[in-house]
């Protein structure tokens, strides 16, 4: 404010000599000189004779003394020039990157050589976008996470509703591998519209296709969890994922104290290999339905269960587990029991019993040849997510096992995993996830945040998840925990700081007073901000081993008719459940031989174990 004043006060100052004192001093000089001016006037009354010798006009007459007027007015307005601009005129702050000093990090983003040696030298491999923004359009190169290079092909994204999940990653991959690799796909289909979008063109292109219809149970085909239990361990793998997995895809933590998931976990493992057991030579009674049956009619009776499995000669694991149920006390055993019982109350549905009642596909031949299996899940309810969750665990023994028997079936598998927060948790994924590679599986996960995949997959198990997989992507984030997690890992960048400034000293204005400064710093590559600011249009790529990457999305725009690479089909399309939509793995005549024996049997058979000829 004083600063104003001063050069307000400087400036009428200014001003007042040139129009006024200058131009006076002109006038009374002259007037002396002329003799204009007589000089007892001028001591008798000096203040009036001075200013009544004020001659403005007088001031512009050329002459030696006006000239030298001139250069003092010159100087005055070159004093009020030089107060008005005093003091800092300019100021500039910039900062550029300069990760190759590296003091305070070396993160950066990668360059377009970079991009371009390490995501299109091949097409074996996952597509995650394009260096620009195209549609997706066959026989186009992408960039492109290769199965031949450094980091295994595990992949995980994170985008929320609407961040372009299906049609900038699901849907490219799915036709890349159908018109280019060849690779069987295990596919996760909220909706249905994967199958209607693409399994024309898969099947035109040699694919056995599959569905297992988890979403309306009315159409596809069926699978028999219990055809997949090849060995002792993997009762509790399967039991682990339908208690668990359950518990999780619905919301709850299960119970507080761990013996009641637990006991009903053992107790289910046990009832699994009962059926095996006991059913040895009729696969169609190796279910959960079954199970659901014995645990409703056989338990009712607590002295009568408890020499069940010696009356029906049950051992080994199965009968172990059995024993360590009936070791606990009265009502923790009820207890047990009625979980078990009520988890098992979806195997009293018309459809999932048709639907678990037999496998008329074998789901190993995904190692063996080229298959597409989708798997119809709703992304609203969660009714039937333990199933699904138990569906991908067989999978992934069935496949391991095919890959230890038969070293020559090498078909990879690419699996697709939409919607993995209405499925639930997955019984050892963490573990498989560290050698899926070397099974030729590629698992791509997507959830719609990190909260999500924490919920699942708590404590320190998350982290295991995202540790297995090389291969991290975003294409959006909503909330603080995603941002700041993908901040972390694009890490910190060191940039210069350049600040300058320029000073006009009121002593001279020709010299002027300049500084300018250097300093390196750090700051993140993205501040959680940042990302969550991400262009729409964007995926952010994160690998083991390399700088990141921003690429484009793809979109294949199914909705634009010249973009559609095949004629959609629709969910009515696909024939009843039970009924042949390709190929079938089993004979017609063994599936009808097996449904009229189902038929036949006497109702009171199927309802009690006891009245078997086994017991």
């Amino acid at each position: 404010m004083l600063l104003k004043l001063y050069k307000g006060f400087g400036t009428l100052l200014g001003l007042f000599l040139l129009f006024i004192i200058y131009p006076l001093i002109s006038g009374f000089v002259f007037s002396l000189l002329n003799k204009e001016l007589p000089l007892k006037d001028l001591f008798n009354d000096p203040w009036v004779t001075v200013l009544g010798s004020y001659n403005l006009p007088g001031y512009f007459v050329v002459n030696p003394i006006n000239g030298g007027l001139w250069c003092l007015s010159a100087y005055t307005v070159y004093r009020i020039i030089k107060l008005l601009i005093s003091g800092r005129i300019s100021k500039k702050d910039e900062f550029e990157q300069k990760a190759e000093y590296g003091s305070h990090g070396t993160s950066r983003w990668q360059t377009a050589e970079e991009m371009q040696e390490g995501y299109y030298q091949t097409k074996e491999g996952v597509i995650v976008g394009d260096v620009k923004e195209r549609v997706y359009l066959p026989g186009n190169p992408y960039a492109v996470i290769p199965n031949n290079g450094q980091q295994n092909l595990n992949i995980i994204a994170f985008g929320p509703p609407g961040s372009e999940k299906t049609t900038g990653i699901v849907l490219p991959n799915m036709l890349h591998t159908g018109l280019n690799l060849g690779y069987s796909m295990v596919i996760t289909d909220p909706k249905g519209e994967l199958y209607s979008l693409t399994s024309p063109l898969l099947r035109e292109n040699g694919y056995e296709i599959y569905v297992l219809d988890f979403l309306h149970l009315k159409r596809g085909n069926r699978i028999n969890f219990g055809d997949y239990v090849y060995e002792d361990t993997d009762l509790m793998k399967i039991a682990e994922s339908y208690v668990t997995g359950g518990n999780v895809a619905k919301g709850s933590k299960g119970s507080s104290d761990p013996i009641w998931d637990d006991g009903e976990k053992s107790l289910l493992a046990a009832l699994i290999g009962f059926v095996k057991q006991v059913y040895k030579d009729m696969p169609q009674k190796q279910s959960f339905e079954q199970i659901a049956r014995i645990v409703n009619t056989e338990f009712q009776d607590e002295e009568s269960y408890q020499y069940l499995f010696k009356r029906n000669g049950v051992t080994g694991t199965a009968e172990f587990l059995f024993n360590n149920f009936l070791m606990a006390k009265d009502k923790v055993r009820d207890g047990i029991l009625f979980g078990l019982a009520t988890k098992l109350t979806l195997f009293g549905i018309p459809g999932v019993q048709q639907l678990t009642s037999h496998s008329d596909f074998n789901i190993e031949d995904l190692g063996r040849k080229k298959i597409a299996l989708y798997l119809l899940v709703s992304d609203s309810d969660k009714t039937f997510a333990p199933l699904v969750t138990v569906l991908w665990s067989i999978l992934f023994n069935a496949i391991y096992k095919v890959r230890l028997t038969e070293p020559n079936s090498k078909v990879p598998v690419l699996c697709l995993m939409d919607e993995l927060a209405n499925i639930g948790r997955i019984g050892g994924l963490q573990e498989k996830l560290g050698t899926m590679r070397s099974r030729h599986i590629y698992p791509v996960m997507i959830w719609q945040s990190l909260p999500q995949l924490k919920d699942r997959y708590p404590q320190d198990a998350w982290e295991d998840v995202i540790s297995m997989c090389d291969t991290r992507l975003l294409l959006a984030a909503n909330d603080q925990v995603t941002k700041k997690y993908f901040s972390e890992e694009l890490g910190k960048t060191t940039i210069k700081t350049e600040s300058g400034s320029t000073s006009i000293k009121r002593e001279e204005v020709i010299q002027n007073g300049e500084s300018q400064s250097t300093s390196y710093s750090g700051r993140p590559l993205l501040f959680p901000d940042e990302v969550g600011r991400m262009p729409k249009d964007s995926i952010l790529v994160v690998e083991k081993g390399k700088y990141p990457a921003m690429l484009k999305k793809l979109q294949y725009r199914y909705w634009e008719e010249k973009y559609q690479i095949c004629v959609p089909t629709t969910y009515n399309d696909i024939p009843l459940l039970g009924a042949d939509i390709t190929q079938p793995n089993v004979s017609s005549e063994e599936n009808s031989e097996e449904m009229v024996y189902e038929k036949d049997e006497d109702e009171k058979t199927q309802l009690g174990i006891n009245t078997d000829p086994a017991s």
